[in-house]
């Protein structure tokens, strides 16, 4: 249990990291790019959705998740399928991470079901860094493309 509570303390920083340097990388100004306003609509739209699902899983009793569980995959599903346009590294990284994060999410509720608290716990802890991390470079994005 101690082994995954530093994997995770040092895998969040690990991940942010990394989105930092892909967004210093290879970035330029492509930010004027109405594929790129385009992209971040959707993919603002699909998150929008899995956090919405994300706050009823919250509220939904243990017996009953399994629904919002499948319907927070398909949220997830439908990012996955979401492809940036190219040579934008930064929207690229941003998917991968909120992928990550949204797969953190799922796992934290299907350990609650398994009534595994503390894993489940320590999950959701973890996704809510990495969810938090990926709004603001989001944020930072959108802020690129209105200069």
């Amino acid at each position: 249990m101690q082994k995954k509570i530093l994997r995770v303390k040092y895998l969040i920083p690990f991940l942010v990291l990394i989105l930092m340097l892909v967004g210093f990388v290879g970035c330029g100004n492509p930010y004027k790019s109405e594929e790129a306003i385009e992209y971040l609509e959707k993919f603002e739209y699909i998150k929008e959705e899995f956090m919405d699902k994300y706050e009823l899983a919250g509220t939904t009793p243990r017996i009953a998740l399994s629904s919002v569980i499948s319907e927070m995959q398909d949220s997830k599903r439908d990012l996955s399928r979401l492809d940036p346009p190219e040579n934008f590294d930064r929207l690229s990284g941003v998917k991968e991470l909120s992928l990550y994060g949204m797969d953190k999410v799922i796992e934290g509720f299907q350990e609650f079901q398994m009534e595994n608290e503390t894993q489940s716990l320590l999950l959701l802890i973890e996704a809510d860094k990495i969810l938090e991390s990926v709004d603001k470079t989001i944020n930072e994005i959108k802020e690129d493309l209105n200069k």
